[in-house]
Parts: structure tokens; C-alpha cells; sequence
């Protein structure tokens, strides 16, 4: 098309003829001659959530056989994030390598914290009696031996640290 035509009105372009469009694909003619298909009826949003979360795992069987070694800070929060996180095999996994850096008697609390950024993590704080040094030493130790090598697999959403009480 020339540089002349496309600057003339519509009434002074030449006209083409029908025939010399291409024909209509055969499945688009099929298309535009069916008949439309009734709506399906919509669902309250809520009835949508309530079946989705019906059919996800019972709530807190993320904490399950988490309970006897850890104690939970809140419930139903972190049994959530755990499941989200899938961080229950982590966790079932630590149980041992724990116990051996800061002896049997070490309480864990599994509590949710969030930054000042808004990213929340899951610590596993071991509540210990006594000396910072020691507590270090055992932290130190637990690292070394276990967490280090498996901490990517928590993509930054486990911690492990301690507390002196």
C-alpha cells in the first residue's frame, strides 16, 4: 500500500471485493453456529474455602509426633507454617542432634518471630540453664554436627538459637 492511499479518506480507498478474503476456518464457522452453553452456577467463595480446606490435612497433624519433644508457643499458627514450610521432617529429624548438643533436660519452644521486614521464621529456641559459653559451645556443636549441613532445606524459615533462663 502506498504512502498516498493511507493519507486519502475511506471513501476515495479502492474497495475489495468479498471474494478476495480468505475463507473462514471451518472450526470458527462451527464455533459461531453453537449454541452457548449455560453459565454453571457460582459458589459462595466461602463454600469454595471451607470444601478446599476440608479435603487438606486435619488441622495440627503437622505438630504431630512434634508435641513430645518440643514445646509450642502458638498452636494453631505454627502447626500452619510448618505445613506451608514443610518443615515437620526437619524438625522430627533435629529432635536427636539436640539433645546430644544440650542434653535431654533442654526445653525446645518452637515459636514464630517476624522481622522488622515482615519475613517470619520459625525458631526452635533451646531453653538452657546457665552460662552463655556453655550455651554457645552446645550451639556451636549442634551446628557443626547436624544443622549446617541440612539448613538450606529450610530456605531460611527454621532457626535454631538459644535462651538462658
Amino acid at each position: 500500500m502506498s504512502a498516498l492511499l493511507q493519507f486519502t479518506s475511506r471513501v476515495e480507498q479502492p474497495r475489495v471485493p468479498p471474494s478476495a478474503f480468505p475463507p473462514v476456518a471451518t472450526w470458527l464457522s462451527e464455533r459461531l453456529t453453537e449454541q452457548p452453553k449455560p453459565p454453571r452456577p457460582v459458589r459462595p467463595l466461602q463454600d469454595i474455602y471451607s470444601q478446599t480446606v476440608n479435603r487438606e490435612i486435619p488441622p495440627h497433624s503437622a505438630l504431630k509426633g512434634l508435641e513430645d519433644a518440643y514445646v509450642i508457643d502458638d498452636r494453631s499458627a505454627v502447626a500452619a507454617f510448618i505445613e506451608q514450610n514443610r518443615l515437620r521432617g526437619l524438625l522430627l529429624q533435629a529432635r536427636d542432634p539436640l539433645n546430644a548438643a544440650f542434653g535431654e533436660a533442654a526445653v525446645k519452644m518452637l515459636s514464630l518471630i517476624a522481622d522488622d521486614e515482615g519475613c517470619t521464621t520459625l525458631f526452635c529456641l533451646i531453653v538452657v540453664p546457665g552460662d552463655m559459653r556453655e550455651a554457645r559451645l552446645a550451639l556451636r556443636s549442634f551446628d557443626e554436627r547436624w544443622w549446617l549441613a541440612r539448613s538450606d532445606q529450610a530456605a531460611g524459615k527454621l532457626n535454631f538459637d538459644f535462651e538462658l533462663v
